[in-house]
């Protein structure tokens, strides 16, 4: 009986045995072979349908990583345009904020200028107060001194000895400045005390002499000198105490006087001066409070009491722009000032809490309402009639205060309005 092989079992046969049936054992090879094909196809067939699988799944990557690439390379190119618009965008940026710093400088410098233009008529008058003082006392220096370079002379050759060491002793006295500034109704008191003194002893005639010996500190003196009212040349000496006095007298008021416009001067030539500096530098807080006090002397002086809890000659050394400093005191006097309506008190307190410089300016005006008082430094918003005001000033002070690492707050009520600025002071 034939066996029924595979193809390629039976040309195996065929090749072998021809047509001769094969033995017991060669069939049983031949089945083998048989089934081993039949294995050997099923598993090449399977092989090649995962080739083809594999196939398959390589060409769906290759198109997803083909379609990948494609998406990075535009991705790629978006980031460059991304990256070349930032930098523009950063240009920009910095273009508009240098311009926004050029213009909050001009800002603060526009209202510098007006508050310094404000100030001018008074500061003018502050000036020309001590130049009346330099004017008259030269006026009057001439007079005196022709007096004394003639007739003073001729009677201190004449004048006894007790008469010329009463003399001397006198104008020691007077040139060691030791007069006691007095108010007008105390002067007004010793003037009649020391009239009447004169007038129990029938000696009259001596009213300026009565006033000039006041003014000179002579008074707690004044009756040692009666006795030589009465006695020889002893008139003479005592007109020559005067004019020696008032010579004296003149020329400290004139030395005052320079001072006096010596510090006005320093004062507003440190304030309209404009620095330009990109980097801090160290400020003592009191020279900067002080030329601004200096400024608005002449509008303090009119009907404000300002007491200030420091001395001159303190440090309190923060790092700053003090051109910028200038203008938050400049800012909060000024709106003080114009608050108590010229009348009132003003204090102004400095205190050193931890790392910090606290600055307070108080003052007696109407004060805030509750309902506004948190809009005071919000741009353009103002309590002054129209005209009058920017709506600039505290918020300008604010930022300037930020700008410097501190801090401002106000607290109001009715008869005490008080703004607090803490800065931080520069360590060593």
């Amino acid at each position: 009986m034939a066996h029924q092989f595979g193809e390629q079992t039976h040309k195996i046969s065929q090749e072998l045995f021809g047509d001769t049936e094969p033995s017991g054992d060669c069939l049983k090879v031949l089945e083998k072979t048989e089934e081993l094909s039949a294995y050997y196809e099923k598993e090449i067939l399977k092989l090649k349908i995962q080739l083809r699988q594999i196939k398959e799944k390589a060409e769906l990557k290759s198109e997803y990583l083909n379609n990948a690439f494609e998406e990075l390379l535009k991705n790629n190119e978006d980031l460059i345009r991304a990256k070349e618009k930032e930098d523009a965008q950063r240009k920009e940026l910095e273009k508009a904020y240098a311009d926004l710093k050029s213009a909050q400088n001009h800002m603060i410098q526009t209202e510098k200028m007006a508050s310094l233009g404000a100030l001018i008529s008074g500061i003018t008058h502050e000036i020309n107060t001590p130049l009346a003082v330099i004017h008259g006392g030269l006026s009057n220096l001439n007079e005196l001194l022709d007096f004394q370079f003639t007739d003073f002379i001729d009677f201190a050759r004449k004048a006894n000895q007790e008469i010329f060491e009463k003399l001397n002793e006198t104008v020691q006295f007077i040139r060691n400045n030791n007069a006691v500034e007095l108010t007008t109704r105390e002067e007004r008191k010793l003037r009649r005390k020391f009239t009447g003194t004169l007038e129990e002893l029938d000696i009259t005639g001596f009213d300026n002499l009565v006033s000039d010996f006041i003014r000179l500190g002579l008074h707690e003196k004044f009756e040692e000198f009666i006795p030589y009212i009465q006695k020889d040349q002893g008139e003479k000496m005592l007109s020559s105490v005067s004019k020696i006095g008032n010579i004296n007298l003149t020329t400290n008021n004139m030395v005052k006087a320079v001072k006096k416009m010596q510090k006005i001067i320093f004062a507003l030539k440190n304030y309209s001066y404009h620095r330009e500096t990109e980097n801090p530098e160290a400020i003592n807080v009191v020279s900067s409070l002080e030329t601004v006090i200096t400024l608005y002397f002449n509008e303090i002086k009119q009907g404000i009491n300002l007491s200030k809890n420091y001395d001159e000659e303190d440090e309190f050394i923060i790092n700053g722009y003090v051109d910028q400093l200038d203008q938050v005191w400049t800012n909060l006097i000024n709106n003080s000032i114009q608050a108590m309506k010229g009348q009132g008190d003003m204090e102004i307190t400095l205190d050193k809490i931890g790392l910090n410089l606290v600055v307070g300016i108080r003052d007696t005006g109407p004060g805030i309402p509750p309902e506004i008082v948190e809009k005071v430094f919000t741009p353009f918003f103002t309590t002054k009639p129209q005209g009058e005001g920017t709506g600039l000033g505290l918020d300008i002070s604010k930022k300037i205060i930020e700008k410097h690492e501190g801090y401002i707050s106000v607290e109001s009520e009715p008869g005490n309005t008080i703004f607090t600025v803490t800065l931080p002071l520069k360590q060593s």
